[in-house]
């Protein structure tokens, strides 16, 4: 990481110590990244705490998981420890990052115009259907907002879809994550 080799979240294999059921010492070698790598280090030495625990995506839900099992496992004192480090580790690597997003990291999905135009068209009907007396008032406008809301959210859904997928340079390396992605999976 220090020589910029390798980010926080590239690809690598990587070999990590923790301890077995008799208290040995014991390797192994795991495909995951210099960041779970960095996380699993901060881990309680206990067998019931594997590194699998950290070798995941860390959202929120899995970092409660976490804490949660190191706390099931090794009792409060290591668990505020544990959380101790993890926060300072947050911080560290969150003032180090700078992450910040412009209008370029929103990635505007393909179908965004055809979604809108079917919701205007969408619209328009239940204009037409409360102008036939067919529907009230109420029930047009209940209609209508429901319908740009569900649009709003197959927008999001999209741009989050094309914004997590991961991309690579031409040379194989994999591109940094998208910022508005990292900022808002992270929590």
């Amino acid at each position: 990481l220090e020589t910029k080799a390798v980010t926080l979240h590239a690809k690598i294999k990587g070999r990590f110590r923790t301890v077995d059921a008799e208290g040995n010492v014991v390797s192994k070698i795991y495909d995951t990244t210099p960041g779970r790598m960095i996380i699993g280090e901060l881990l309680p030495k206990n067998v019931n705490v594997p590194y699998e625990t950290a070798n995941q995506e860390m959202t929120k839900k899995n970092i409660s998981k976490m804490i949660d099992t190191v706390y099931r496992h090794c009792g409060q004192k290591e668990t505020v420890i544990f959380c101790d480090r993890i926060m300072a580790l947050g911080f560290a690597h969150a003032c180090r990052a700078g992450i910040s997003f412009g209008k370029d990291d929103m990635l505007i999905p393909d179908t965004k115009l055809k979604l809108v135009s079917d919701t205007e068209a969408l619209a328009k009907e239940y204009e037409q259907q409360y102008n036939d007396g067919l529907i009230t008032q109420g029930e047009k406008y209940n209609k209508v907002v429901d319908a740009w809301a569900k649009c709003s959210e197959k927008v999001a859904d999209e741009m989050m879809a094309r914004i997590k997928a991961v991309e690579f340079e031409d040379n194989g390396r994999q591109k940094p994550m998208n910022s508005i992605y990292m900022i808002s999976h992270s929590g």
